[in-house]
């Protein structure tokens, strides 16, 4: 799962379904807008999984959580969630008239997300 701080709401979350953890292509990818906002808790309180140590917490908690088949698609968290932050490098995010493109510069990955065309990613 992937999460944009945009300037402009709606701030997107991207899920992406990797039924094999070393695929660099896949079929299915998912776009929701983040519902989450300060005023919640950080773990959606009806998901018993959404907890610490791993999560999912905040706007991928209700999405993991409440988005219908998300949990069942991405299975259960393997590590926290990370995030770029005020450290750099940071990751960014480039919209096409077909998708969308992002680094991740946690993994050193970008990833294309093609609409009606599942994603690709490549290492750097």
């Amino acid at each position: 799962m992937y999460w944009w701080g945009s300037p402009t709401p709606p701030e997107p979350i991207w899920v992406v379904v990797m039924p094999d953890p070393a695929a660099n292509s896949g079929d299915t990818w998912m776009r929701y807008d983040n519902a989450w906002d300060s005023s919640m808790p950080l773990f959606p309180p009806d998901c018993p999984e959404a907890t610490e140590p791993l999560g999912p917490r905040a706007g991928f908690g209700i999405t993991w959580c409440d988005r219908p088949g998300v949990k069942e698609l991405v299975g259960a968290p393997r590590e926290r969630e990370a995030g770029s932050g005020d450290v750099y490098p940071k990751g960014a995010v480039q919209f096409f008239q077909h998708g969308v493109m992002f680094e991740n510069p946690y993994d050193r990955e970008i990833w294309a997300l093609i609409d009606g065309d599942g994603w690709r990613r490549a290492s750097y």
